[in-house]
């Protein structure tokens, strides 16, 4: 019999603050370009604006994120059937379809199911910068589909970012 998950436990809540807190990290030493290139153009498609603020002295910029927490565990199994590098490159593939660029880390989520035991689920978790809403949703119906997911968790807020490089 399928158990129905119903809350979101104490421990849910401080796995998604650890996953901000290494979203914020790997932006810093990912995203960024190394001291020896050029300040990447930023995409204005999305009401990008220049923050009336700086970060690190560099100029900031302010738009929309979007984070995606996509589950891999099957609606209709209870378990995960796709591999998870395997759902990953599906998952890249389609928001390079729709957004053109991503950021993607791996993480493990857990809950109190009904029987009280603790069950899991290997989650994909997607940064968006940049990206109109309209092509989140693209993603997020495909990536149910391709996934066979009944839903998906999605945040949205302002994101104040910078470009930051060492001066030659």
């Amino acid at each position: 019999m399928e158990e129905k998950k119903t809350g979101i436990s104490a421990g849910m809540i401080v796995a998604f603050a650890i996953l901000i807190i290494i979203d914020i990290v790997l932006f810093v030493m990912i995203l960024l370009p190394k001291s020896n290139e050029t300040k990447p153009e930023v995409q204005t498609s999305v009401n990008t604006e220049t923050a009336a603020v700086s970060i690190c002295g560099s100029e900031a910029y302010q738009s929309p994120k979007y984070t995606l927490y996509i589950g891999l565990n099957d609606k209709d199994k209870g378990e995960q059937l796709i591999d998870t590098d395997i759902a990953a490159d599906m998952v890249n593939k389609i928001c390079a379809k729709y957004a053109g660029g991503y950021t993607r880390m791996s993480a493990a989520g857990g809950w109190t199911g009904d029987s009280g035991e603790i069950e899991h689920e290997n989650t994909l978790v997607y940064m968006l910068y940049d990206v109109e809403e309209d092509a989140v949703k693209n993603i997020m119906d495909d990536a149910i589909k391709a996934l066979n997911q009944s839903s998906i968790l999605v945040e949205k807020e302002t994101a104040v970012y910078s470009y930051y490089s060492t001066a030659a």
